[in-house]
């Protein structure tokens, strides 16, 4: 989850208007406005965290579809979050839990290929050896 004060700073120019309209209540003394204010501040604050919790899970799932790494099902509700506008997305446990199979599965593929490499190694000696051979009895019956 991303800050309040980082989710200030992404906003821009939209949260300092809004934070001079929340000095001029304070100046003015009006609690109405300035509770109204907060509270649509921190509707603007979630909004935003919504956005950013929708596209990290976005990237994560795109990542994991990748590597067909299994995502867990919406059944498992502690994982998901519901947005209105999105539908489910996964939270911050979710992500997690996706980033570990993720790693998990980038392993699993990193050794096989490790084990292939170390197969081959003997094969490529050799190779590389009879060429040198070859290569040093050409030299040697070009010479003669």
């Amino acid at each position: 989850m991303i800050s309040r004060r980082k989710l200030r700073q992404q906003f821009g120019i939209e949260h300092d208007v809004l934070e001079i309209k929340q000095a001029e209540a304070r100046l003015q003394g009006n609690q109405e406005l300035i509770e109204l204010l907060d509270y649509e501040e921190d509707e603007m604050l979630r909004e935003r965290q919504q956005k950013v919790d929708f596209l990290e899970s976005l990237r994560v799932t795109q990542v994991a579809d990748a590597l067909d790494v299994e995502l867990p099902g919406e059944q498992e509700r502690s994982y998901w979050s519901f947005l209105p506008s999105e539908g489910g997305v996964l939270n911050s446990k979710g992500r997690a839990l996706v980033r570990e199979r993720i790693h998990e599965e980038k392993k699993r593929n990193f050794e096989q290929k490790a084990k292939w490499v170390q197969l081959m190694m003997p094969f490529l000696a050799a190779i590389a050896g009879v060429i040198g051979t070859i290569t040093g009895l050409v030299a040697v019956l070009h010479h003669k």
